[in-house]
């Protein structure tokens, strides 16, 4: 028989928009027959084995990934037959719905065994899709709402004979061409890496700071249809030095007329911040109220997954740092009819043991919110 995929760790749970955006699918008048599936050749599976290598937390977990090259596909303890030698993979894209069928080949053997697949569907960007499906099962979900985080790659003139050059400070400037990017740079010879324009755009954006810095985090969002936002935090020291920033970066292609708004954050004295959510990152499981009742993982892209133990249901929100001792809690879920927004003091009583102060709701919130104290396993 063959093994269902279960729902991954971090996808948020299946929601009644995206629903909807299967419905709206099938009936749109487009004749699935018509469509040809696309083979995918890019394919990379670790050897296989006879027993599953993960917890069933992680087993059949599928991660999706979308980067400036596509999106990534990485299904873990992926079941196929003993005498395989290799993972097929096919995929269409209609009307916001991406369909891939994974099958091991050949598949005569009647035993089973798992191997961990990995794909990049090239081309493919976040604002395209809604729904995604892995062998008729739902990995990923986008339920409309915005903003999106969008990935994206860094691109350098390092080590080249190119300079950049012409464009203005404090300002987002984007190239969509070949043509126009010889506008903003300078070369002795042809040796730059060159940029495929009719899947991404170039940003570029430059600034300067008071002091020394000593990190820079760059996030860019999807606002709406045709907005954007370049988010900048600039971490800086106590150091003299006060060195200029540069930033370019190549992001799933935009439209002329797009709008991108740059947000630029610093941060003075703030390396404390990063350390902070270097401790806080990881997995957490509930100690009290209520002992290994609830699951949390904290990520590096300020989500924060919360696992409830009797149900499985995964409740996704998204977390910001707020000083060195605080967060923010933007939650996708509704409290009371209410996505709450609420901000909590977090105490390190070690670096695995930690008390999220008021972040429990009582009675779905009715009655407020309980401290909640917990233990990092990983």
């Amino acid at each position: 028989m063959k093994k269902k995929l279960k729902k991954p760790l971090w996808v948020t749970v299946v929601t009644t928009l995206c629903l909807v955006a299967v419905t709206l699918f099938t009936t749109t008048g487009c004749d699935k027959s018509d469509i040809l599936p696309k083979t995918d050749n890019n394919v990379s599976f670790t050897p296989c084995q006879q027993n599953k290598l993960r917890s069933s937390e992680l087993s059949d977990k599928v991660d999706v990934e979308f980067t400036g090259k596509g999106v990534q596909i990485t299904h873990y303890d992926f079941e196929v037959p003993c005498d395989f030698t290799t993972v097929d993979v096919t995929h269409t894209l209609v009307n916001g719905v991406l369909n891939i069928t994974q099958q091991g080949f050949p598949s005569k053997a009647d035993c089973v065994c798992y191997t961990d697949v990995s794909y990049t569907l090239d081309g493919i960007s976040q604002d395209e899709v809604n729904v995604i499906f892995v062998n008729g099962v739902q990995v990923y979900c986008h339920n409309g709402n915005y903003p999106i985080e969008i990935s994206f790659t860094d691109y350098s003139l390092a080590e080249t004979s190119c300079q950049w050059r012409n464009f203005e400070s404090n300002k987002v400037t984007m190239i969509n061409s070949n043509e126009e990017l010889q506008d903003y740079i300078a070369c002795a010879d042809d040796d730059y890496s060159k940029i495929d324009f009719s899947k991404h755009s170039l940003l570029l954006v430059r600034g300067g700071a008071t002091s020394g810095i000593s990190d820079i985090d760059i996030k860019f969002f999807k606002e709406e249809a045709s907005e954007y936002t370049l988010n900048v935090s600039i971490y800086t020291n106590m150091t003299a030095v006060a060195p200029s920033w540069f930033i370019s970066i190549l992001v799933p292609k935009i439209s002329e007329n797009a709008i991108v708004e740059l947000i630029v954050k610093k941060n003075e004295g703030s390396e404390s911040y990063l350390t902070f959510k270097d401790k806080l990152v990881g997995k957490w499981i509930e100690i009290s109220p209520c002992e290994s009742c609830h699951v949390f993982t904290f990520s590096q892209n300020d989500t924060v997954y919360q696992k409830f133990k009797f149900d499985n249901a995964i409740y996704c929100s998204h977390y910001n740092v707020t000083s060195e001792d605080s967060i923010q809690v933007v939650r996708d879920w509704e409290i009371e009819q209410d996505k709450k927004t609420t901000r909590h003091n977090v105490i390190f009583l070690s670096n695995d043991m930690i008390i999220i102060e008021q972040f429990m709701p009582v009675d779905y919130g009715i009655t407020g919110f309980n401290d909640i104290k917990l233990i990092k396993t990983e």
